[in-house]
């Protein structure tokens, strides 16, 4: 038998291919899945520092303010945010739960290893990518928009994970604030990753939105206050793509 020196970036290579190999669903690893990206069109994708900052309803705003022709979520079912935001359920197709809102083509994955289903229509996909994992998750093609909620942990996070970014090709959301600017402890933990994107107005904010805690994204329209929200995003995002 042959051994060899192993790096610590294959080891950890390794052991990502190991866990993913055995995770039957829950949270979505971005990284995993970059190449079943759409190639050839506009993508976005939006992906949270962890789970429950409201992922999904920024994917959902940007999607409809882009007048995106779908939006794909791929955490799968028991992470999903958007199981009730169609207005028409389409059924399923190839492991997928297909349905609409709008002109919005909203895309579930239901098995985890199933491949993007085609676009048939030209515009923005936009996909809400689940939870972020580590600095190889940010590969990938596509615009990306990364959310925090309004909290201390939240934004550490946030800011420990754009050090890890080859550069600030990035949107940042902060969701759940509760006025019209971050509190003062929230303020106080910006580090400079996060203090630059402000000064670039690439720093954005998110209201807090308490029905959305309790029931989930629904079929009813977002509210005024989330789709002004959501407005400046697809300004950026049309201006870069």
């Amino acid at each position: 038998m042959t051994t060899g020196v192993v790096s610590l970036a294959e080891l950890r290579s390794q052991v990502r291919t190991n866990r993913d190999a055995s995770h039957d669903g829950g949270d979505h690893r971005l990284g995993r899945d970059a190449s079943i990206l759409p190639s050839g069109e506009a993508v976005v994708r939006v992906v949270g520092v962890s789970g429950g900052v409201g992922t999904s309803t920024v994917a959902l705003g940007v999607a409809e303010a882009l007048e995106a022709t779908r939006l794909v979520e791929l955490c799968g079912t028991r992470a999903s945010g958007l199981a009730g935001a169609s207005v028409t359920e389409l059924g399923l197709r190839d492991g997928w739960s297909l349905g609409r809102r709008g002109n919005l083509r909203l895309e579930r994955r239901r098995v985890q290893t199933a491949p993007m289903l085609p676009n048939t229509q030209a515009g923005f996909s936009v996909v809400d990518a689940g939870v972020l994992d580590e600095a190889s998750s940010f590969a990938g093609p596509g615009a990306l928009v990364l959310v925090a909620a309004c909290s201390v942990p939240s934004i550490r996070r946030l800011e420990a994970h754009l050090q890890e970014l080859p550069s600030g090709d990035w949107i940042a959301v902060i969701t759940c604030v509760p006025g019209r600017g971050l509190p003062s402890a929230v303020k106080g933990v910006l580090g400079a990753q996060l203090r630059a994107a402000a000064a670039a107005d690439r720093l954005l904010l998110f209201p807090e939105c308490p029905r959305f805690r309790i029931e989930g994204l629904g079929p009813a329209p977002l509210s005024r206050r989330l789709r002004e929200a959501a407005a400046p995003i697809a300004a950026l995002l049309k201006e870069t793509s």
